[in-house]
């Protein structure tokens, strides 16, 4: 059971406080408890991990409601969160919530991903965190078919049926033929590449070059089984997310080739 009296869900993204997917995922969750978002002023996409530690952060609330509280914040995504779980919220929350992105986390992606790098910061806290994304960059997606899982999800860490802690990187593909399938629990691929490409510019008043990063991310043969092959079948995916990235299969290899004790 979930005592939506008590339960403290906390809420911050990487599209910015202004974003439709972070106001939904805030109506979503005020059906569960109260909730506390803390999103940066202005899109903050593939901050991934980072932090700003060289110039003072500013924040202000936005909306101070009973039992819902909205706040902007001028750092990156897990500024956010590590301000917000830290030092604006009242206690210890029970849920940490990102997103709903727009546009895919999937495979390679959560590795620059601000989105996950807000769940990933909440596991650090020993919180129960999901990242939910939707594949699709367009700044007026339809939501709609993915809110059910949202909230099952959402139902389902809450009341303690997931094991705690836990982080979950959940996509939606945007539309699908028929409609989203279901959801499949499944590792992400790993075949996923960005081709970046930096575009030369010169500055007007001192013809002085500056650089533009672009690119295409790009996963055509994804294998059997993994997040992107499922999205590409019209299925949502849920990807858990281990905070220990160490390559147990090197240990012993890297023992014996380095081979300091001997």
């Amino acid at each position: 059971m979930i005592d939506k009296d008590s339960s403290y869900i906390f809420i911050s993204n990487d599209d910015g406080i202004n974003s439709q997917g972070i106001r939904l995922l805030a109506e979503i969750a005020r059906e569960y408890g109260e909730i506390l978002v803390v999103g940066p002023d202005s899109e903050r996409s593939g901050q991934a991990h980072s932090i700003t530690v060289q110039s003072p952060l500013k924040a202000k609330t936005i909306i101070d409601e009973p039992r819902a509280r909205f706040m902007s914040c001028s750092g990156t995504p897990v500024d956010c969160t590590m301000m917000g779980i830290k030092f604006f919220a009242d206690r210890k929350p029970d849920l940490v919530l990102s997103g709903i992105n727009h546009g895919s986390n999937a495979g390679t992606n959560v590795f620059y991903s601000g989105t996950m790098g807000v769940a990933v910061e909440a596991a650090f806290a020993g919180i129960p965190s999901i990242g939910f994304s939707i594949c699709t960059h367009s700044e007026n997606p339809d939501f709609s078919e993915a809110v059910p899982f949202i909230k099952k999800m959402i139902e389902d860490v809450l009341s303690s049926k997931v094991p705690n802690p836990c982080c979950l990187n959940v996509n939606f593909p945007h539309k699908p033929e028929g409609g989203i399938k279901g959801m499949k629990v499944c590792p992400m691929s790993t075949k996923g590449l960005w081709e970046e490409k930096y575009v030369e510019r010169k500055m007007p008043s001192t013809q002085r070059p500056y650089y533009w990063l672009s690119g295409d991310y790009s996963d055509d043969s994804p294998c059997a089984g993994t997040d992107q092959y499922f999205l590409n079948l019209g299925y949502g995916t849920i990807v858990p997310i281990a905070v220990d990235i160490t390559y147990y299969n090197g240990l012993d290899l890297l023992e014996d080739i380095f081979n300091f004790d001997k």
